[in-house]
């Protein structure tokens, strides 16, 4: 699998800018020994990240878990235990859709923003309609669940829950609106894509941690209106334990989020591409005065200095 890499020629003066990774494949070592320039440079020393597989694979448990979790404790029927009384299309019990549908707002975000990096492997076409597919979910459960609030005739915008909420709808459908129309639209202009590419990340890592501050006022400001803060007794407690489990794991999928995306930031690789690694290699040969790639190592131990490219 090739890196969708530039090289500055800060490590190799004059040396044409190389594909490292794409003939020798990534093998995810944390460190490779220090390498001679060819051409008379100073050893570089060339870094590999720790793949980060195990914290994605958390990650996507983490979210499920946490999906199912609210789930159990919005449909719960045991209102003496403090659960919130079962879903229902209509009456009292519709506004109990609106933690639910939020907090799989939420997860579906997290998912959409760790799917782009993630998919490694795929095409970049495919990455970016998986991407745009889990973000128009995501939006798609919080109008949901914006409407399942108004027909249920509750009071807006009266609660810090409230104001946090509509901050991270604005930022997620800003966020939405720019991928639409710059990364996801036909004929949009590489420049335009790679100016505005550091600028979604960083939107879309704050929409993630955002999100979760809303998730944890709402589950706090609905604890605290069923009653948990004087609950007394195992029983009782039980509903209120299970949203503090809830809470629990909103935080740690936001931590994991945070942590994946930036891993996956250094390790960024595209589909495997015949010519690009034929034309790696070939440059290594030329770099090396007509000697074969192996001379120098595997494309690992290429003395050049990487910076991550967007697209």
């Amino acid at each position: 699998a090739g890196l969708c890499r530039e090289y500055s020629e800060e490590a190799m003066p004059g040396g044409a800018a190389l594909l490292s990774g794409v003939a020798g494949g990534v093998r995810g070592q944390a460190a490779a020994p220090p390498v001679a320039d060819p051409r008379g440079g100073q050893p570089v020393a060339v870094v590999r990240k720790p793949c980060a597989l195990g914290s994605l694979l958390t990650l996507h448990s983490v979210v499920l878990v946490t999906a199912l979790c609210m789930f159990a404790w919005a449909s719960g029927k045991a209102s003496e235990s403090h659960f919130l009384g079962g879903l229902s299309p209509g009456g009292p019990r519709l506004f109990n859709w609106h933690p639910v549908l939020m907090t799989w707002g939420f997860c579906l975000l997290t998912e959409g923003a760790v799917a782009y990096r993630g998919l490694r492997f795929t095409r970049h076409g495919r990455r970016m309609r998986v991407h745009w597919a889990l973000m128009s979910a995501g939006i798609a459960c919080w109008l949901l669940g914006l409407v399942a609030v108004g027909v249920a005739g509750e009071e807006h915008l009266r609660s810090t829950h409230s104001w946090v909420g509509l901050a991270t709808l604005c930022l997620a459908s800003f966020q939405f609106l720019l991928g639409l129309l710059v990364f996801l639209r036909p004929g949009s202009s590489f420049s335009l894509k790679r100016r505005l590419y550091p600028l979604h990340t960083a939107l879309g890592v704050s929409t993630v941690v955002v999100a979760s501050a809303a998730v944890l006022t709402g589950i706090d400001h609905k604890t605290s209106a069923i009653g948990c803060t004087s609950a007394e007794g195992r029983t009782a407690l039980q509903g209120c334990q299970l949203a503090g489990l809830v809470a629990l794991l909103v935080v740690l999928v936001s931590v994991l989020a945070v942590y994946v995306l930036y891993n996956l930031k250094q390790q960024r690789t595209s589909a495997p591409r015949r010519q690009a690694g034929d034309e790696a290699a070939g440059a290594v040969s030329r770099a090396a005065g007509g000697e074969s790639p192996s001379a120098l190592g595997t494309a690992d131990h290429v003395p050049l200095t990487p910076r991550v490219c967007p697209g």
